[in-house]
């Protein structure tokens, strides 16, 4: 079993929506695909624009709560 850790993470309504929709759309949950889409932008994988921008927003805001 993989180890995971826990993350507080506050998002705008509008990223909330937006993570939702990609999530169904790639039949993932919200965790799922949050954790896809920072390894795709983290490994520097080819993302669309849309998807480069929420793994960016996210990777900001995960970075903003480490920091707390």
């Amino acid at each position: 079993m993989t180890k995971t850790s826990y993350v507080d993470l506050t998002l705008s309504p509008e990223m909330k929506v937006r993570i939702a929709e990609s999530a169904k759309k790639n039949g993932r949950s919200m965790t799922d695909e949050i954790n896809a889409l920072l390894e795709s932008f983290l490994d520097g994988a080819t993302l669309s624009p849309e998807m480069r921008a929420i793994a960016a927003e996210l990777a900001d805001q995960i970075a903003a709560a480490r920091r707390k």
